[in-house]
């Protein structure tokens, strides 16, 4: 039944797509959220739905590019230094498509897998370019998203207190995994809730309590005390679920968006946005004393900051240097450490890298990974500029843009330690979407003032 459920959603989100493109993104944001236990309840739970949205992605791509003739021409009009770094990496990339093609039979599947798992990024930033056709268009995405997530954060907690230990949907069980963190004297039991993971269920997590906080900003009146609500339920089951990777990204993203009001010249209203920012800090001490300071989870994030940051400091430095030692100057070929390429039943060496910088570097070899960085740098450098200009310019669509830059930021944080996240379709496409989003203020006219959006919402 479960399956039959799940084909169902796919198929109408494929139909829906084909009508409104717009509305197919909204799909995928509802097949998301009851994805996993859904999953769950299919016998052997297979891997294979986790890629329930890319049939409806693929259709929004193709409507994406049908419907704007000159999709292209108008992205590197506005972006040359991305348009210039894309070509380079193009070019970089071409060693390493052709040493994973050539392990042995059906290799050539790694290079496809490698050529997916990039392009989906950056053609999710596409999508997301397109969009927003105003302030409004982004905050019905991020309501539903926050919304429906909300809903499926109070499974952590009833995985947390063992209220429906009996229920197949709720914990990791009917996977055939548990998952323990390991400490000098105690072990902490990870939290996955209605998830597949701890890793995924933090990642959502987190992005609710943030994205919250982005609609508590542009939200007045009752409308953003609903938010604010969402942001501190969420930073509690992101604290549950002792991954400390999600769970930094939090302070990441409150110092970055004072940052950019501050350099946007918006000295006065940094002080009541810090106010408001403090929600996820509430809700984690909201939490944190209804679990008990002796909590295992609470001695863990406690006791293991120092580690963590040297975590961090090797995962982005050291182990990209180990790489370049084993691998060489060329790598070991696009797609041999995709998140799901071990699942290929082809030849294909063995690697260990699991966080992003070495990911890259046993994949693109050094060429490869100097031509990512400065396909990503030049990213930055376009979305930064343009909610800065927004921001000046009072422009309300410049909140969202800044918003949804600050939390690729965050994100990015988490990505240097482990990159597996990004083997879930959704998180990859959402993480280009809010990137997109924010460079579609390029796109965006001042036909839009606050007076208009005011009356609007």
């Amino acid at each position: 039944m479960a399956l039959y459920i799940l084909q169902t959603l796919i198929a109408l989100s494929c139909l829906v797509t084909l009508r409104n493109w717009r509305q197919g993104v909204m799909m995928m944001v509802l097949i998301t959220a009851i994805l996993d236990p859904l999953r769950k309840l299919v016998p052997g739970a297979p891997a294979y739905l986790s890629l329930a949205i890319v049939p409806a992605l693929i259709l929004v791509v193709g409507a994406v590019i049908r419907e704007n003739k000159g999709w292209w021409t108008e992205f590197r009009q506005n972006f040359p230094g991305v348009k210039r770094s894309l070509y380079f990496l193009l070019i970089a990339a071409y060693p390493a498509a052709v040493i994973s093609a050539t392990y042995g039979p059906g290799s050539w599947l790694l290079t496809l897998f490698g050529i997916f798992s990039y392009g989906l990024l950056i053609l999710s930033i596409i999508v997301g370019f397109y969009l927003p056709r105003g302030p409004q268009d982004i905050h019905r995405l991020l309501a539903l998203y926050c919304s429906l997530t909300a809903i499926m954060l109070s499974g952590t907690f009833i995985d947390f207190l063992g209220l429906r230990p009996d229920w197949p949907i709720i914990g990791t069980r009917t996977l055939n995994m548990e998952w323990l963190r390991y400490s000098s004297d105690y072990v902490v039991n990870l939290v996955a809730g209605f998830y597949r993971s701890p890793d995924v269920m933090g990642w959502h997590a987190g992005a609710t309590s943030l994205l919250a906080l982005i609609l508590a900003t542009v939200n007045q009146g009752s409308r953003r005390y609903r938010w604010i609500a969402i942001s501190i339920f969420a930073s509690g089951a992101l604290m549950l679920c002792g991954r400390r990777k999600m769970f930094y990204q939090l302070p990441i993203f409150l110092i970055l968006l004072g940052l950019i009001y501050w350099q946007a010249g918006r000295k006065n209203q940094v002080f009541s946005l810090i106010m408001l920012l403090i929600v996820p800090a509430l809700g984690v001490w909201v939490f944190g004393d209804w679990i008990g300071n002796n909590s295992t989870v609470i001695n863990y994030y406690t006791d293991n900051a120092s580690p963590a940051v040297d975590q961090l400091q090797g995962q982005g430095w050291s182990n990209v240097l180990e790489t370049v030692r084993q691998a060489g100057f060329w790598g070991d070929g696009l797609g041999v450490a995709a998140p799901g390429s071990q699942n290929l039943a082809v030849a294909r060496p063995r690697v260990w890298q699991e966080s992003g910088p070495s990911r890259l570097m046993v994949e693109l070899g050094v060429p490869g990974f100097i031509a990512m960085l400065a396909l990503i740098i030049s990213l930055l450098r376009a979305a930064w500029a343009q909610v800065q200009q927004h921001l000046k310019l009072q422009d309300p669509m410049g909140l969202y843009g800044t918003g949804l830059f600050c939390f690729f930021l965050a994100n990015l944080g988490s990505l240097t330690a482990s990159g597996q996240i990004l083997a879930d379709p959704f998180i990859s496409t959402f993480l280009g979407l809010s990137l997109g989003m924010s460079l579609s203020l390029a796109r965006y006219s001042q036909r839009y003032s606050s007076a208009t959006y005011l009356r609007d919402r």
